[in-house]
């Protein structure tokens, strides 16, 4: 299914939406696990970005001074890069350092799943919480026309 620009806009406003209500719900990481999701978010962008251009961890290490051993470890979210490291693979990936902080897009199948597994986890109170919050949401893009 291929969704249109103002679908992927509504997509991403549910995705942070519940992001932000998730906390309300207990269905979204506890406070502390905020470092461990940038560094797993920038490790997976890393990858792509990396990817994207061809390139080996090796020769992406080499492009910018920094041990692929280490750069692995970045890509798997077990260690985060300094800001000159971030400077210095943006530079050799030609992207703006900003672009490394972004989130990699999902597949559909892959939010299913992730549905799927939340939905079975969820206790009733939870359920009617998450019906009225998405009801809500409906409401509000049949007044925005979405």
């Amino acid at each position: 299914m291929r969704l249109t620009p103002v679908g992927r806009n509504v997509k991403m406003l549910l995705f942070r939406t519940f992001r932000s209500v998730g906390p309300a719900l207990s269905l979204t990481s506890k406070k502390g696990d905020d470092v461990a999701d940038l560094k797993h978010n920038f490790g997976e962008r890393l990858h792509q970005l990396r990817k994207g251009k061809g390139l080996t961890q090796e020769a992406l290490g080499r492009a910018t001074g920094i041990d692929y051993k280490h750069l692995g470890a970045i890509e798997r979210g077990i260690k985060a890069p300094s800001f000159e490291a971030v400077e210095r693979i943006a530079k050799a990936l030609n992207v703006e350092p900003y672009l490394m902080f972004l989130p990699v897009p999902r597949k559909d199948s892959d939010l299913q799943a992730d549905l799927r597994a939340i939905s079975q986890e969820l206790t009733a109170q939870h359920r009617a919480r998450l019906r009225r919050f998405f009801q809500e949401v409906l409401r509000t893009m049949k007044t925005l026309g979405v």
